[in-house]
């Protein structure tokens, strides 16, 4: 996922230096999802599917093998025209398009499936951008928001001091999945379903390990969760504690990554 617009952390955005994370990202979202994706309601006839912030289309091209997407047909959206350049050059089966989720550039009623993961919590008008998926969406149709609620962060004290911290300064809302139902419920979407994936830093030192709902990923993965919130100059001091401790004993997290879904009316 990338945000462009009022995004303190890409800025100066390059691309050769973010596509390596930004793709490592997106594979670990998807493993982040597995889960809870067969679970998911979603329309009985496979139609058109939206993602929203879809960043180098790695996550929408592995959700389009997975064998309970089949058949529809996959549209990725961002900001970025140099990271949906990559996107189509790995996979030119999906409909790769510029734009922004304040103003989709797609006619009303368009989609019968939209998703987003990690993009409520970076947008300043979250309410516009409901909206927005509400006019796409046709009657009937779902939507799936997905997005890590910081206010589940347990750990180590200094690590949520780094969490705790790093919230007051985003210029976002890290824990946007708690307003999520009252914002849908005034754009007419109908909440069907809440689900969570409790993840934490448990796993071995290779292999991330699923256990129902509940994902173990190895220290060094785990990590990644709250790397970049180093970037953050007001942070980045007790940030840079947190790691020289986290990196000489592991300190123990869990966080949820909240998935929910909405059904127009």
């Amino acid at each position: 996922m990338l945000v462009m617009e009022n995004n303190v952390y890409l800025d100066a955005f390059n691309l050769e230096q973010e596509l390596p994370r930004l793709q490592k990202q997106s594979r670990l979202l998807y493993q982040l999802q597995l889960p809870v994706l067969p679970d998911l309601p979603k329309p009985e006839t496979p139609g058109d599917f939206l993602d929203i912030g879809t960043g180098p289309g790695v996550f929408l091209s592995l959700l389009q093998k997975n064998p309970d997407f089949k058949d529809y047909r996959f549209t990725g959206l961002d900001l970025s025209k140099e990271l949906l350049f990559v996107a189509n050059l790995h996979n030119n089966n999906i409909h790769w398009v510029q734009g922004t989720a304040y103003a989709l550039p797609f006619p009303d009623e368009s989609f019968d499936l939209v998703h987003a993961s990690f993009l409520f919590i970076h947008l300043l008008e979250p309410q516009k951008a409901m909206a927005e998926i509400r006019r796409v969406l046709r009657p009937g149709g779902y939507v799936h928001l997905v997005d890590i609620n910081d206010s589940t962060f347990k750990g180590a004290e200094v690590l949520e001091k780094v969490v705790k911290a790093h919230g007051e300064v985003h210029a976002g809302d890290r824990t946007i999945m708690n307003k999520l139902p009252r914002m849908a419920l005034k754009e007419n979407l109908s909440l069907v379903r809440q689900m969570k994936v409790t993840v934490d830093n448990s796993g071995d030192l290779e292999t991330p390990i699923l256990e129902g709902y509940q994902l173990r990923l190895p220290p060094q993965m785990a990590w990644s969760l709250l790397s970049f919130m180093g970037q953050r100059s007001e942070v980045k001091q007790l940030y840079e504690q947190a790691k020289k401790e986290y990196e000489e004993t592991t300190l123990p997290f869990e966080i949820q990554l909240q998935t929910q879904v909405f059904k127009k009316r």
